[in-house]
């Protein structure tokens, strides 16, 4: 079965995390802005997070994804969901070049906030930009550290 996504951080076209729907072959569709406004902030390590307060922050730029079963279990199994870091959630969503036509596709979206990630300032889009400069990839950072027991 096929399933709509909507990614706006590292799973999108040339971020690090691309690799996971190619493998699976997922297929690119084009790029799209959430309906509603959400707010976004780039965490530690660079990692972008689309927080649970709908209605705040800014419409969200990303890209839509077709993906099969097995692709969205290994999407699932990336973001954390059987831990509870994220929840997959049907956003509205319209292609940036038809704002009228909004379609539904789910998005994973931070289940919790904390301080730090509310100090942070929300952005519209994650750009290549930032990601070259600030992402850390999970097996380059501290061996200590886990993302799976820290927020950001």
């Amino acid at each position: 079965m096929a399933h709509r996504l909507f990614v706006y951080g590292t799973l999108k076209r040339k971020f690090f995390n691309n690799r996971i729907l190619l493998e699976f072959d997922s297929q690119f569709q084009a790029v799209y802005r959430s309906v509603d406004k959400w707010p976004m902030v780039v965490g530690r390590w660079g990692v972008p997070y689309l927080l649970p307060l709908k209605g705040n922050g800014h419409q969200i730029t990303g890209e839509i994804w077709e993906v099969d079963d097995k692709g969205l279990e290994a999407l699932d199994v990336l973001e954390g969901l059987a831990q509870g870091l994220y929840t997959r959630e049907t956003i509205a969503v319209s292609p940036i070049e038809n704002p009228a036509g909004v379609e539904l596709a789910q998005a994973y979206v931070k289940t919790s906030v904390d301080n730090e990630l509310l100090g942070l300032p929300y952005v519209e889009t994650y750009s290549i930009e930032e990601h070259s400069e600030k992402y850390v990839p999970q097996a380059d950072r501290p061996v200590d550290w886990h993302f799976l027991n820290h927020t950001s």
